[in-house]
């Protein structure tokens, strides 16, 4: 019963039971019960294991399995960006945004490693697109601000905290973000930053 064990050993990740969940899976593809979604699932219990190299293994693998498949490409890509592998995550979100090209996830994705290659420019554009795309996800709006303030647009990047904080009034990381932005002003010795970015920050003490 291949289906019965897989749902067992989704069960058993949930509940933080990795190895068991990953000798289940494995068992799986030994009886050519082999999927993308077990792929994805074994990469997820390496991951969890700190099988870093098995885990991307498997996740391309599951991508390989079911290419028209979204959440493999974001599970490979973020993995790969938070193992600060960025040429290679970046493959996989530029991958994705050309077989999602209406995927605001898939942009924002791209746009994250990009700002984390310090590539501004490219990370605006993927950032815009992705709010363009989904202007409910205050994600994209906060990286599109982080990326004009790294390309050196900082009075376009207060602007664009001040839109996320109006917009997201719970969301704490715009003023926090506006507020790092100002202490750097103040560094450089705009005396008016201080008390706005101390104000900021109670701020958003106050919503988190």
């Amino acid at each position: 019963f291949p289906g019965l064990a897989y749902n067992i050993a989704v069960a058993e990740f949930h509940l933080g039971q990795y190895a068991d969940c990953e000798t289940k899976v494995l068992a799986l593809a030994h009886t050519r019960q082999d999927s993308s979604d077990a792929e994805n699932l074994l990469g997820w219990c390496f991951e969890k294991q700190g099988k870093h190299a098995l885990a991307i293994a498997a996740l391309r693998q599951a991508v390989a399995l079911r290419p028209n498949q979204e959440s493999n490409y974001l599970d490979l890509g973020n993995i790969l960006r938070e193992g600060r592998s960025l040429p290679a995550a970046l493959s996989v979100a530029t991958q994705g945004v050309e077989t999602f090209p209406q995927s605001a996830r898939m942009w924002s994705l791209k746009g994250s490693v990009e700002l984390r290659m310090s590539h501004y420019p490219d990370a605006i554009r993927s950032y815009t697109r992705a709010y363009g795309l989904d202007p409910a996800d205050p994600g994209a709006l906060l990286g599109l601000g982080k990326a004009r303030e790294g390309r050196g647009a900082s009075v376009e990047a207060g602007k664009t905290f001040e839109e996320g904080a109006r917009k997201f009034p719970r969301d704490a990381r715009f003023d926090l973000e506006y507020a790092v932005l100002l202490l750097r002003r103040a560094d450089s010795g705009d005396k008016t930053a201080t008390p706005r970015a101390l104000e900021l920050r109670h701020k958003a003490a106050g919503i988190d």
